[in-house]
């Protein structure tokens, strides 16, 4: 999986996992401009943190339980 799944007008997104139950900043520190947003899916149980930082950007996948 990519950044497609954050890509608001990507086929996966749109087609597959839709959009997110919620999100949140799970991670940040602004003086050397790191932060980790995670997106919880919880219907599907799915969870992307996308890791941003100055030298890479990275897309994490996590399959959890489903919240009903």
């Amino acid at each position: 999986m990519t950044f497609e799944a954050l890509d608001s007008n990507s086929e996966f997104k749109n087609k597959f996992i839709g959009y997110p139950d919620r999100s949140k900043i799970t991670l940040e520190f602004p003086s050397i401009d790191v932060k980790h947003t995670t997106y919880y899916y919880d219907e599907i149980g799915l969870e992307i943190t996308h890791k941003y930082s100055p030298k890479e950007e990275e897309t994490v996948f996590a399959i959890v339980k489903r919240k009903l």
